[in-house]
């Protein structure tokens, strides 16, 4: 939630998995406008061998447009059992 259109033009989203980059690309774009601020939501396709090398990774940080941040080891397992649910 913001006050404008923040991923209008950069929504492409890569991540650093211990040094090793993984681009993913620009994403699908749904956003709604009130009149305070602007709701955006983004998805994007991933394959599932890279979903593994965030999973596995000790350290993974991501980058969207403009904005970056560390993945917690939360969201890492999540993404672990997520892998290791949906099969080969």
């Amino acid at each position: 939630i913001s006050r404008e259109h923040s991923l209008a033009k950069e929504n492409a989203v890569s991540f650093n998995a211990d040094g090793t980059t993984i681009e993913v690309g620009g994403g699908q774009r749904f956003w709604r406008e009130h009149p305070l601020h602007v709701q955006e939501m983004l998805q994007y396709r991933i394959s599932r061998s890279d979903l593994a090398k965030i999973a596995a990774a000790r350290k993974v940080t991501v980058s969207v447009g403009a904005f970056s941040g560390t993945v917690s080891s939360d969201l890492q397992r999540a993404i672990r059992e997520l892998v290791e649910t949906a099969g080969p």
